[in-house]
């Protein structure tokens, strides 16, 4: 799991090898795509100042925690 610009973060599942994107937004939804290894998305301006803070995950639970601005995520998988 690592953080990124855009409000966003990536994981990876080491089982299967899928790289998948989520997206953050205040609306409380989070949108995730599937990133295809090896292709490179298109570009899209990057916000410098909406960027994920600190991210942790817990491998044990299957819980992720992301703060990003003045809001922090929980997931559970």
């Amino acid at each position: 799991m690592t953080g990124n610009y855009n409000n966003c973060f990536h994981m990876v599942d080491v089982d299967t090898c899928a790289h998948t994107q989520y997206e953050l937004n205040y609306k409380k939804t989070t949108v995730s795509k599937q990133v295809i290894p090896g292709k490179m998305p298109a570009l899209q301006k990057v916000d410098y100042l909406r960027k994920t803070s600190a991210c942790d995950f817990n491998g044990k639970k299957n819980i992720a925690a992301v703060a990003s601005l003045n809001c922090f995520y929980i997931y559970s998988m």
